[in-house]
C-alpha cells in the first residue's frame, strides 16, 4: 500500500513538472489595443528625435575679435544681394601684446608671405600644363577634321580629359593662391592692431 502511494505521488510530482514547463514554453499573450470600427480619416504620426546629415560644412569666422550688433530684420524681410546689409561687427579695442605676441605674428606673416611666394612657381606649372593640353586637343581635333583615320576617336577624348583635368588643377591653384593672399592680409591685420 505504501508503495502504491509512494508511486502515484511521484507519478503526480512528475506530471507537474511536465505541466509547469509546458505551461512555462506556452508563448504569452500580445497587449492589443481594441476599438470600434468607424469610417473616418486616418492620422498616424511618428514622434521621434531626429538626427541631420550636413554633407557640406562652413566656417564663417572674422579676421579679427568683435561684437556683433543687434541684427535688425526679422524672418522673411526682403533681402537684396548687394543692398541689404544683414550684420554690423564693431571691432574691438586692440589688445597689446607681449614681445613674444609679436614675435609670433610676426612669424605668422613671414609664413604667409612665403605660402604666397611658393603659390606662384605653382599656379606658372599649373597654367603652363592646361595651355599645353589644350594645344594637344586643338591639335588632335584638327587632324581628325582633316582625316578622320589619322586619329581615333579615344585618342581626342583622352586628350579633352587631359584639358578638363588640367582646367580644374588650374582653377584649384587660383584658388589656393586667393586663400594664401587673404591669409597674409589676416595675418598682416592682427599685427598692426595689436603692435603697441
Amino acid at each position: 500500500m505504501k508503495s502504491a502511494i509512494h508511486k502515484l505521488l511521484t507519478w503526480m510530482f512528475l506530471v507537474g513538472v511536465v505541466a509547469a514547463v509546458g505551461y512555462g514554453l506556452l508563448p504569452e499573450p500580445i497587449e492589443v489595443d481594441l476599438a470600434s470600427v468607424q469610417r473616418g480619416s486616418l492620422r498616424v504620426t511618428v514622434d521621434e528625435d531626429g538626427k541631420t546629415r550636413i554633407r557640406e560644412r562652413y566656417v564663417v569666422s572674422a579676421p579679427l575679435a568683435g561684437r556683433l550688433l543687434r541684427i535688425e530684420l526679422d524672418p522673411g524681410d526682403e533681402v537684396k544681394a548687394g543692398e541689404t546689409l544683414l550684420a554690423t561687427i564693431e571691432p574691438r579695442d586692440p589688445e597689446l601684446l607681449d614681445a613674444r605676441s609679436i614675435a609670433q605674428a610676426e612669424a605668422r606673416v613671414k609664413a604667409a608671405e612665403a605660402s604666397l611666394e611658393k603659390m606662384g612657381p605653382v599656379l606658372e606649372e599649373v597654367r603652363a600644363a592646361q595651355e599645353y593640353a589644350e594645344a594637344e586637343l586643338k591639335r588632335v581635333r584638327d587632324a581628325r577634321r582633316e582625316n578622320p583615320q589619322a586619329v581615333s576617336a579615344s585618342e581626342v577624348e583622352s586628350k579633352l580629359m587631359a584639358y578638363r583635368t588640367r582646367t580644374a588643377l588650374l582653377r584649384t591653384a587660383r584658388y589656393n593662391e586667393e586663400i594664401a593672399r587673404f591669409e597674409l592680409n589676416q595675418a598682416r591685420a592682427a599685427l598692426i592692431r595689436s603692435r603697441p
